[in-house]
């Protein structure tokens, strides 16, 4: 009978989505310096994060800051992360870093800015 997966199945599931694009990249030819390689992986998490794979679907990205970089960041005069709140599912001020937005795409944009 089909179910919901269990919270370690998805663990599995995403480290080895997140390995097999590791050994992929390792093996690329088409990038051979080591640069070319990690702007692949990280081109590729990005991609996975966007839902944009057939072997996982999108994936939030919620900021959870140790409790304490609020005061640390405010007499460092810093900016800070948001605490993440409980409701934070029923809030609309409080959104995923990833809401309606590509970040693969974003990322090949601010390459083309650089370049």
């Amino acid at each position: 009978m089909c179910r919901q997966h269990t919270d370690e199945e998805m663990i599995d599931r995403f480290l080895s989505a997140c390995e097999s694009t590791l050994e992929y990249w390792l093996r690329e030819e088409r990038a051979p310096t080591v640069r070319e390689k990690m702007e692949g992986m990280l081109f590729s998490l990005l991609v996975m994060f966007d839902g944009c794979t057939d072997n996982t679907p999108a994936l939030d990205i919620l900021p959870s800051p140790h409790p304490s970089d609020k005061e640390y960041c405010q007499e460092n005069e810093e900016n800070w992360w948001p605490q993440l709140p409980e409701d934070y599912q029923d809030r609309e001020d409080f959104r995923p870093i990833n809401a309606n937005v590509s970040l693969h795409d974003l990322l090949c944009k601010r390459r083309q800015k650089r370049s």
